[in-house]
């Protein structure tokens, strides 16, 4: 139930769909990265349109919060947080990813948009902090 790539999308970001299950689509970027992501919020994603993604990815959590899509849902919340510029939204929903599901496969880019976040929040020891867990937990190993 997780994508074969980490990567993020950004406002713009043209992708191919490659298959569909349920309300989830596998898309794929330009540069060859694949990965699933919720339909309705694909949809809000290449219309540029951040704030009813962000909306779609709120809802899917509330209607399907046993759903096997859930860590995904909660991963694109974040980002989509963090795309809208919402710094502290992006860390609540990213850190309780992180906590929830630590073993996930996004972890470490959940960890890496934290701690931009931090630096963008200027809480550079934070953002000090959090890089160097990356490093520790996931750069060394």
């Amino acid at each position: 139930n997780s994508s074969e790539e980490i990567f993020e999308l950004h406002e713009g970001t043209k992708v191919i769909i490659l298959d569909e299950l349920d309300n989830w689509k596998k898309i794929k970027i330009a540069d060859g990265k694949t990965g699933w992501i919720y339909d309705e919020a694909l949809k809000a994603f290449q219309a540029s349109k951040l704030k009813i993604a962000d909306a779609d990815f709120s809802n899917f959590l509330r209607k399907y919060p046993t759903s096997p899509y859930l860590p995904l849902a909660l991963f694109w919340l974040g980002n989509t947080k963090y795309a809208l510029k919402d710094y502290s939204g992006a860390i609540t929903q990213l850190q309780a990813f992180v906590k929830r599901f630590p073993q996930h496969p996004r972890v470490p880019a959940a960890l890496l948009t934290i701690a931009n976040c931090q630096l963008e929040s200027g809480n550079k020891t934070a953002a000090r902090k959090t890089f160097n867990e990356i490093i520790n937990d996931y750069l060394n190993n």
